[in-house]
C-alpha cells in the first residue's frame, strides 16, 4: 500500500509543478503585456498560494522519502521538480519588479 501512495504523490507533486510552472508563467505574461494592477495583484496571490500547496506537497514528499524503499529516485525527481519553481518565481518577481520601475507604475 505504501508504494501506492508514493506513486500517487510522485504523480500529484509533477502534476502541481507543471500546473504552477504553466500558471505562473502565463500570469506573468499577461502583466508583462499589459501592465495592469489587477494582474499584479493576481500574480502575488497565486504565488502565495503556490507557496502554501508546494510547501505541504514538498512536506509530505520529504516524508515519503523517509522510509522510502522502492521510488527514492522518483521522489527526489519530483522533489526537484517543485524546487525549481523557486528560481524561476524569484526571476519573474524580479522581471515585474523591473517592468514596474521601466513604465513607472506604482507596486
Amino acid at each position: 500500500m505504501k508504494s501506492k501512495d508514493e506513486l500517487l504523490m510522485i504523480t500529484i507533486a509533477r502534476q502541481c509543478a507543471r500546473y504552477s510552472l504553466i500558471s505562473g508563467t502565463l500570469i506573468f505574461m499577461l502583466f508583462a503585456l499589459t501592465r495592469q494592477q489587477w494582474a499584479l495583484v493576481t500574480g502575488l496571490i497565486f504565488a502565495l498560494t503556490c507557496i502554501a500547496i508546494n510547501g505541504i506537497i514538498m512536506l509530505i514528499l520529504l516524508m515519503h522519502l523517509i522510509g522510502a524503499k522502492q521510488h527514492k529516485n522518483n521522489l527526489l525527481r519530483a522533489l526537484l521538480l517543485i524546487l525549481i519553481n523557486i528560481p524561476i518565481a524569484v526571476l519573474y518577481g524580479w522581471l515585474t519588479v523591473q517592468i514596474a520601475q521601466l513604465f513607472d507604475l506604482n507596486l
